[in-house]
């Protein structure tokens, strides 16, 4: 074997290495995971949403699941929503539980009804009021 073929098995054993790294996922990755699967179980009828407080539970290290959260909303993997709970709470939604949920909302308003939010100020609509 020459000293090329070394360095191209080398090279493949590391990309082999790199691709079963990323097939296992983070404790982060798991817990969002478990929680996600909890939440279908429980709520079918909500979105799979996960609180921050609940990741902070399960896992220890803080500072790893703020660099995980991060890392995963700059790769479009999740987004984080600010929940309106009046405490300082957020939400965790994988991208492609989000983008469900807009596509099943875009669909529900195409199949209803156009509904004009302008009232009817005809004299008709409006009991005892009449036209001059």
């Amino acid at each position: 074997p020459s000293l090329q073929q070394g360095g191209q098995e080398q090279e493949q054993d590391l990309c082999e290495a790199e691709a079963e790294a990323a097939a296992v996922p983070s404790d982060l990755e798991a817990a969002i995971a478990f929680l996600r699967d909890e939440m279908r179980v429980t709520c079918p009828q909500l979105p799979p949403l996960v609180c921050h407080t609940q990741l902070c539970s399960m896992l220890a290290d803080k500072t790893s699941i703020e660099r995980g959260l991060d890392d995963c909303r700059r790769r479009n993997v999740l987004r984080v929503f600010k929940l309106a709970t009046g405490a300082d709470e957020h939400g965790v939604l994988l991208m492609r539980d989000y983008v469900d949920c807009i596509l099943a909302a875009a669909t529900a308003a195409a199949g209803s009804p156009a509904t004009d939010r302008t009232p009817d100020m005809s004299g008709e609509q409006l009991q005892g009021h009449s036209e001059p």
